[in-house]
């Protein structure tokens, strides 16, 4: 047996029988995370199939934590020895419903924002995973014509890196390029400009643009007049203008014009007031 199995599984049992309020679930993780990597590996890929099943509630908090984990574990070293494959495996789960007890919008959520964070692994065949499953969970939300789901993917992507560790800790900072922060932007652009061959990357860009702009007009729902939000969604839009320079000046005006109108999750976003 590896190293520290008996730490996971006593994680993973412990997860089990926690699940249930966020601030629980979050004990157990870092009661795993103090065991040993192998062990927070194994809690993590438990809690994320407790929430597939709808076992947990989704909430911004639980998410957070859910994200502060997998950033940890993706920057951890002895990542290849800890059986990471098994988070990655959970992750790419959340994808396929397992009965009617998880809303489309909390799976859509789920699946658009947690990969992102496994984006900080120093391993590519990891990377590249992230990458496909963002890649899949967006274009079955391209496939859906009676909401605006791409545009409710990226809104609900920037509302997640708000609120990301590295993203807070570069923001905090005198000034910060958000190196990190940017890789793990890079992970949700490249799997949207990727998400309907039929179009080109630009106009899938501009999607991307639009609500980066309309964040402007915004707040997050339960950090009024903070401007976390406004950080974040700067951070994406350098990164989809990186990919996409031709979507400079040239559209700007356009898409201010159209920034206020267009979803935005009410469970995360509230109307910025004047002043």
């Amino acid at each position: 047996a590896k190293p520290g199995d008996a730490d996971a599984l006593c994680a993973a049992a412990d997860l089990c029988l926690a699940a249930g309020p966020h601030a629980e679930v979050g004990d157990a993780l870092a009661r795993a995370a103090d065991a040993s990597l192998h062990a927070r590996v194994q809690a993590m890929a438990m809690a994320l199939r407790h929430l597939r099943r709808g076992g947990v509630a989704l909430t911004t908090d639980l998410l957070a934590v859910l994200a502060a984990h997998l950033c940890a574990i993706a920057s951890s070293e002895g990542l290849e020895d800890a059986g990471a494959d098994v988070v990655l495996e959970a992750l790419q789960r959340l994808q396929k419903p397992a009965g009617g007890r998880v809303r489309l919008f909390d799976r859509l959520r789920m699946c658009a924002t947690l990969p992102a964070a496994l984006a900080l692994s120093p391993l590519k065949r990891h990377r590249e995973a992230v990458q496909r499953m963002m890649q899949s969970s967006l274009i079955k939300a391209a496939r859906q014509q009676q909401e605006p789901l791409l545009d409710i993917a990226t809104a609900c992507f920037v509302h997640f890196l708000s609120r990301l560790d590295p993203f807070i800790e570069e923001s905090s900072a005198p000034a910060s390029a958000y190196p990190r922060s940017s890789k793990v932007s890079e992970a949700f652009c490249e799997a949207l400009l990727k998400c309907e061959p039929s179009r080109r990357p630009t106009e899938l860009g501009i999607v991307a643009l639009r609500v980066c702009n309309r964040v402007r007009y915004f707040e997050d729902k339960d950090k009024p007049g903070e401007t976390a939000i406004q950080k974040a969604a700067s951070v994406l839009r350098h990164v989809v203008e990186k990919h996409c320079p031709e979507l400079g000046n040239r559209v700007a005006t356009s898409l201010l014009q159209g920034a206020p109108r267009g979803a935005m999750p009410a469970e995360l976003f509230a109307v910025r007031q004047a002043g």
